[in-house]
């Protein structure tokens, strides 16, 4: 049995979904026999079965770092004909892991997580499985403790993909200029936007994208005035004859926000959510202007040419629209008067068309990009997948 796991996406949230979907996709196409599978964190039993994913035995558990041992040694007992009825697969079985946490790994969420990461790696990488951290944002890292666990990652991985320079940088300065570190753009950019007949949006949309993390990360003064700064949005938006459209992106999180803005907006403003992913990026790839907090929302935008403001709470937003060529439209809730001036010239089919194409050249590019990031992993995860058939 040929099993790929996919570490640290999930079924929790859109970007998490979309990671899964376009790893999915990938090693569909270039491995027919390989299936993938998740583990118990990020997603539950029945999701992992509608995809088509297998059951890994592991809970990514900081707290109980014993618990995985001893489970894995009751289900060693099991007899192999009912693991492979129920689509259970011991940590022992997997061939190779892809990692594609998306901002995982940093001083922000505590060593805790990269201390377990970086055991489960090295006890991996001992028995020749294949480590490999797809495109994602790492770092900064200021505590020996995070520091001394990345390098224990860093050292067990077959390599390491940083989605931005600012995380390369991050990574050098606890490891060095390693030989496993690469670079890679988000991967999500490769799927293919859903575009069917029912995908309505007003004529004209402004989509704003919420994130609750602008809440929690961003301090007091941005918490106070998240909401009135997207309200004013879709009020300036309005006023410049656009259709202002709230489009939530992650529903466990960002529902409550969404309604809270459409209630409190003293102008119209429609509210969209899809479960699919691919449809939300159908709404974002027929929109005519995006200001969006959430990532993977940004770069659902981007890869479909639609011009595009971000309003986000880590570097990760910075680097992206640099590589889309604007790194002038990353901006701040403090920035609202950059974020009307540039709506305003927006509002004209000229100037967006200019932006328009400008996007679509380096979207291309950002294509291409992640296609050589997947051969890169191709080659490293290959020949272990051949050895096993």
């Amino acid at each position: 049995m040929q099993i790929v796991e996919l570490q640290g996406a999930n079924h929790l949230n859109k970007g998490g979904q979309l990671m899964l979907i376009a790893a999915s996709e990938h090693m569909a196409s270039s491995f027919p026999g390989v299936s993938m599978g998740l583990s118990f964190r990020g997603s539950d039993w029945a999701l992992r079965e509608r995809d088509g994913l297998k059951h890994i035995i592991y809970f990514e558990r900081e707290r109980f770092p014993g618990m995985n041992q001893f489970i894995g040694a009751g289900l060693s007992l099991v007899p192999s004909g009912i693991r492979r009825s129920q689509n259970l697969v011991r940590e022992r079985d997997i061939i190779s892991v892809l990692d594609a946490s998306g901002f995982r790994y940093t001083d922000q969420w505590g060593p805790a997580m990269l201390e377990t990461n970086a055991d489960r790696a090295v006890r991996l990488s001992r028995g020749g499985t294949p480590f490999v951290f797809l495109p994602q944002a790492f770092g900064p890292f200021s505590t020996e403790r995070a520091k001394t666990a990345l390098k224990r990652l860093v050292d067990s991985a077959t390599l390491v993909f940083a989605r931005d320079c600012v995380s390369l940088e991050h990574l050098r300065s606890v490891v060095g200029d390693a030989p496993q570190l690469r670079t890679g753009p988000d991967f999500t950019n490769l799927i293919e936007p859903s575009l069917a007949p029912d995908l309505i949006v007003p004529k004209r949309s402004l989509m704003v994208v919420p994130n609750t993390r602008m809440l929690d990360k961003m301090g007091d003064s941005v918490a106070d005035n998240y909401i009135p700064f997207l309200i004013d949005v879709c009020v300036y938006g309005a006023e410049k004859g656009f259709s202002p459209v709230i489009l939530v992106h992650d529903a466990e999180e960002d529902i409550a926000l969404g309604r809270r803005i459409k209630r409190e907006c003293p102008v119209e403003v429609t509210l969209l959510f899809d479960e699919d992913p691919r449809r939300l990026k159908g709404y974002l790839a027929k929109a005519t202007a995006v200001v969006s907090s959430r990532f993977h929302a940004l770069v659902g935008a981007l890869s479909c040419a639609t011009p595009s403001i971000a309003v986000g709470w880590s570097h990760k937003y910075n680097e992206l629209m640099a590589d889309y060529g604007f790194p002038e439209l990353s901006m701040q809730i403090e920035d609202k008067d950059a974020i009307f001036a540039t709506l305003e010239l927006w509002s004209e089919d000229a100037r967006r068309d200019q932006v328009r194409g400008v996007l679509l050249a380096n979207a291309n590019i950002q294509k291409d990009l992640a296609r050589e990031m997947w051969s890169k992993v191709d080659a490293v995860i290959g020949p272990r997948l051949l050895a096993a058939v």
